[in-house]
């Protein structure tokens, strides 16, 4: 719980100096990582939440530093994509609608935080349509590219939206999807979703990722426990990996060779950073309380590990596995990077704390 605290500290500070925070971002993350302008301000805004929300954090500390947040990602994505009431169905940004709509979901569930309201209800209506479009298929990321992945967030936010609303219309866009994922979106040895796919058939599926499978699982949760359940049973039997010191999730799987990207974070021994401090998160989703403890158990000597590595200038064992990251070596930071402990924080508290009691009942 000590990290936990610690990170909570951190970005409870980050908030309440919002502009600094985003200066820091946008010198930090933006360009980097994926989606560097919003999940480094979704990702604290919805950690905070849950916090407040199981207890471990007084409203009055959190609230104003976690709409501070969310109102910096709303100015990204109006920024980059135009005013919230003048998008239209046909945007294909799933990405950026998607989780901007889930943080204004559970700032209304957490804060009763009325303020984007109208603006939650108006993505939701255009995920929707494009949902609708697409007959179960996923989403595009962006327009011409498509991560499954992606479109689990909007889904989650559809709900939420739902249950804010009293309303369930949503359900059978949402069922159609996991019925997409159950029949045709998964590899067939693995059982396990693919990372991305064209939508027009031109180029054969990559295979299956850690980044992508140890997030999708808590959120999978939401939707469709017994399915996630079955994925991550899927997920543990080919991804897990011990190495008597350290453990965690590949990367990728058994037999494919693939590097190190913005996505994976450094690789170790085909550990996965990200697909290991997700799983976090996906071990405690799932009640694996063993993987849990044992995932949660290194984080000291992970830290102290990047911490060294800082003092040494990245002149370590490690630089070859990681890669670009071997360039980012905050001492103040966790994980070492300002991004990863936007992720870590996200992982330690949210979704596995996340609750559906938090919202009104089902209509």
């Amino acid at each position: 719980m000590g990290m936990t605290h610690r990170l909570a500290a951190t970005f409870l500070a980050h908030g309440h100096s919002i502009d600094h925070y985003a200066d820091r971002v946008r010198a930090e993350c933006m360009g980097t990582f994926p989606e560097g302008d919003l999940f480094p301000f979704v990702f604290p805004a919805l950690s905070l939440a849950t916090l407040v929300r199981e207890g471990q954090v007084e409203m009055s500390q959190a609230q104003a530093a976690s709409a501070s947040l969310m109102d910096r990602a709303r100015g990204e994505v109006i920024g980059l994509l135009g005013d919230i009431p003048a998008m239209q169905p046909g945007i294909r940004q799933s990405v950026y609608l998607g989780w901007l709509a889930l943080g204004f979901g559970i700032q209304r569930a957490v804060f009763g935080d009325e303020r984007h309201d109208d603006e939650r209800r108006h993505l939701c209506n255009i995920l929707l349509a494009e949902l609708e479009t697409r007959r179960g298929a996923p989403l595009d990321s962006f327009p011409n590219a498509c991560w499954p992945f992606d479109t689990i967030p909007p889904l989650v936010a559809l709900q939420v939206s739902d249950r804010l609303d009293r309303s369930a219309v949503a359900a059978p866009a949402i069922k159609r999807h996991l019925d997409w994922i159950a029949e045709q979106g998964t590899d067939p040895s693995l059982r396990l979703p693919w990372s991305k796919i064209s939508i027009n058939g031109s180029d054969a599926p990559q295979p299956p990722r850690g980044c992508d499978l140890s997030l999708r699982m808590g959120l999978m949760r939401m939707l469709d426990p017994a399915a996630a359940r079955t994925l991550y049973r899927s997920y543990v039997r080919a991804y897990w990996r011990e190495l008597g010191v350290m453990a965690g999730f590949r990367e990728y799987p058994r037999g494919h060779v693939g590097g190190t990207d913005a996505d994976s974070g450094p690789i170790v021994e085909g550990i996965g950073m990200a697909a290991t401090a997700f799983g976090i998160g996906a071990a405690e989703a799932m009640g694996d309380r063993w993987r849990s403890w044992r995932l949660r158990s290194q984080l000291s000597v992970v830290s102290a590990a990047l911490g060294l590595f800082s003092r040494c200038n990245g002149q370590t064992f490690l630089r070859p596995q990681l890669g670009d990251f071997a360039e980012l070596h905050d001492p103040q930071a966790v994980t070492g990077f300002l991004f990863g402990d936007a992720c870590l924080f996200l992982t330690l508290v949210w979704p596995t704390r996340w609750r559906e009691e938090w919202l009104p009942p089902a209509s």
